[in-house]
């Protein structure tokens, strides 16, 4: 009788907890740099200047999200061209990272955690001045995207002018060229790698519910379109 009791009570507490709502979701961020890392596809918005500046279609990230004493927390956005500039120049390395507040605790509405601005981050030295300056960076954190799609503004300066771009970027950071059976890569009649948008699924870490595509210039697997990029399930 007993045990009966038990079960009964054990059942109803099973119940109970079903009933129970779950946790909102946090601000998490996808983080990491290189192949873990992310990819951000940059279109240059109109009436930019030609130049140095803005002959950059693209380049990796490395994201880095941490919690200082008594603040909000800090997200870090550091470029694979700044931070290898940094890293080859008798520079501080740490002049090449972007830093700014999350200003939520919580996704909004649209399910984004917002950054407004963030720190310059400038490499001088030998002869090369390099900046970088985001602005309105957006993480959208859902259920089924992590904190790894991310949209921002960003202002590039190298070689004398400053240009503005648009930026969509995705965790991972993911190539799509044609491999063969061995790994080697798969060239056309004029020498050139051959886009492969199949590359860009679950088996390279890529989100099953992620819409991309294979970008046939740069060679990487990017959003399909604006973040949130998502598969239609119902289609």
């Amino acid at each position: 009788m007993i045990r009966r009791i038990f079960g009964i009570l054990f059942a109803l507490s099973l119940l109970a907890g079903c009933s129970v709502s779950q946790s909102p979701l946090t601000c998490d961020i996808g983080q990491g740099g290189g192949s873990g890392g992310w990819y951000a596809k940059y279109t240059l918005k109109p009436s930019q200047p030609t130049g140095q500046c803005s002959q950059v279609p693209g380049e990796g990230l490395g994201v880095r999200k941490y919690f200082p004493d008594g603040q909000k927390p800090m997200v870090v956005i550091r470029t694979d061209i700044l931070g290898n500039m940094a890293n080859s120049l008798p520079v501080d390395p740490t002049a090449a990272d972007s830093e700014g507040s999350l200003i939520q605790d919580h996704p909004d509405s649209n399910n984004l955690c917002i950054i407004p601005t963030m720190t310059k981050a400038e490499v001088i030295g030998a002869g090369y001045d390099g900046a970088y300056e985001w602005s309105d960076v957006k993480f959208v954190v859902a259920a089924n995207v992590p904190g790894t799609q991310m949209s921002a503004t960003l202002m590039r300066t190298e070689g004398g002018c400053t240009a503005e771009y648009k930026v969509v970027a995705m965790q991972p950071n993911v190539d799509c060229f044609q491999i063969d059976s061995d790994g080697n890569t798969v060239l056309d009649s004029m020498g050139n790698q051959i886009p492969d948008v199949s590359r860009c699924s679950p088996q390279s870490n890529v989100n099953p519910d992620f819409a991309v595509t294979c970008d046939p210039d740069l060679l990487k697997c990017v959003l399909a379109s604006d973040p949130p990029s998502l598969l239609n399930r119902g289609q």
